[in-house]
């Protein structure tokens, strides 16, 4: 299964959510956690931030991400302007496989209102 490739927009100092849908339904996401982080590069030591990944009831028909309002806030925006950092999403399946569900880019619009 190849993860998505979703670019993403986020305003700092709000509040950021999206809802995704796995691509596949052949993988069971039944006891599975999940983990996503925003670094500056793949390779990048630091994380910039730290998803909150939540599922549907059911634990496998959705998923959603979320950063508070005080995480992109505290994204850090070279010279106050938009700047642009990679993520992705992985599942860590009962069955002890990770899966990387999705991937891309994310740009951080800085905050004027404080």
């Amino acid at each position: 299964m190849a993860a998505q490739t979703h670019d993403i927009f986020i305003e700092q100092g709000s509040t950021f959510r999206m809802r995704l849908r796995p691509a596949s339904a052949t993988v069971d996401f039944t006891g599975s956690t999940f983990r996503g982080q925003i670094r500056k590069t793949a390779a990048a030591a630091d994380v910039i931030a730290e998803f909150l990944v939540t599922t549907g009831n059911d634990g496998t028909s959705y998923y959603d991400l979320t950063l508070t309002a005080a995480l992109t806030a505290a994204i850090p925006t070279l010279s106050n302007r938009t700047t642009v950092y990679r993520y992705d999403v992985e599942a860590l399946l009962a069955d002890g496989r990770v899966i990387r569900l999705i991937q891309g880019s994310v740009t951080v619009y800085p905050e004027v209102t404080k």
